[in-house]
This record gives C-alpha cells, sequence and structure tokens, in this order.
C-alpha cells in the first residue's frame, strides 16, 4: 500500500504519525479514597478530604466528597459504571457539622433548625458522568459519597475502598485529522 514513488509506509511509522491515548481501565477498577480531614472551630467540626470537594445542599450538612477521573481515548466511549464493593469501613460520633445555608446575610442556622431526618446524607454512594474532550477523548468522572452522615445521632460512616465495574464500548464515531 502507498505510493509506488515514495513506497509503502511502515506501520512503525504509522504509529509515530498518530499518537495513541493512554491505555484506560477496563472491567473492575479500584479507588481509594483518602481518610478524611477534621478542624474545628467555635464547637463546628469542618470535615474534607484532601484536594477534595464539599456537597452542599440548603439546609443540610456540608458533606465531603471524592471524585476519580480516568481518561480513554476516542475509540472508547464508557456505557455503564457499577459499584461492586465497598470496603474499609470506619465509624465514629459527635461531629457537629455546618449545615448549608444560602441566605445572603448568612444567618446562621442552629442545630434545631437543621434537617431532622434520620436517613444517611447524603442518600447517593456514588454518581458518574463522561465529559467529552477537545481532542475527541473522554474522561469518566466518579463521585463518590465515601462520607456518610446521620445529623439526629451524629454519627459517620466512612468507607475507604471501592471496586466499581466499567462497561466500555467501541466508539461509533472517531476523529480522523489530516494535514
Amino acid at each position: 500500500y502507498g505510493d509506488p514513488k515514495f513506497g509503502a509506509v511502515s506501520t512503525a511509522a504509522a504509529s509515530e504519525v498518530t499518537p495513541q491515548a493512554p491505555a484506560a481501565p477496563a472491567g473492575e477498577i479500584e479507588v481509594t479514597v483518602p481518610d478524611y480531614e477534621v478542624s474545628s472551630q467555635n464547637g463546628t467540626d469542618y470535615v474534607s478530604f484532601p484536594a477534595g470537594h464539599t456537597l452542599l445542599v440548603e439546609g443540610e450538612p456540608e458533606i465531603p466528597f471524592h471524585v476519580a477521573r480516568f481518561d480513554y481515548p476516542a475509540e472508547t466511549r464508557v456505557q455503564a459504571v457499577t459499584l461492586v464493593d465497598r470496603a474499609g469501613l470506619s465509624t465514629t460520633t459527635g461531629l457537629n457539622l455546618p449545615i448549608t445555608t444560602m441566605a445572603a446575610d448568612c444567618a446562621l442556622v442552629t442545630r434545631a433548625e437543621a434537617s431532622t431526618t434520620d436517613d444517611w446524607l447524603p442518600e447517593e454512594t456514588y454518581t458518574w458522568r463522561v465529559i467529552d474532550n477537545p481532542d475527541g477523548t473522554t474522561t469518566l468522572e466518579i463521585t463518590i459519597f465515601a462520607f456518610e452522615y446521620q445529623p439526629l445521632t451524629t454519627a459517620v460512616r466512612f468507607y475507604n475502598s471501592y471496586t466499581f465495574d466499567i462497561a466500555t464500548a467501541p466508539s461509533p464515531i472517531t476523529q480522523s485529522w489530516t494535514h
């Protein structure tokens, strides 16, 4: 194949011209959530993960969460993410988490005004989404709610180890750029 005038293009040369995206996880993947950190100020306990985020829902306690990201090449699409197992449970009680308020005057909400549910918060264990990148690759983002809180009892459950099954399929659309 190729132009007889120039000869055939070797497969080595072709792979140098078209760089491959890094291998992405397929099948089961393990995610380890770093331990949470607590800092206290004026009787309120602020909980966070290193490089973590905080779930803010009006009238609910501020709950930290962890995000894991995985890159996939343009030829692969993530179809489903299923939690297979979570482990490494540790528990504690007595944390007084701040309550989220979106009021302009930032008036403090007392524990009595806060959520009085006996359910564990947040209700979800994890969520996921796929982000389309400009170069045609995708990034799988798994939001893990490893820190669970029960407002009435101030009980905490924390799982630091998660196993997910990632179902992928070949992408029906691939970009081909020629110059």
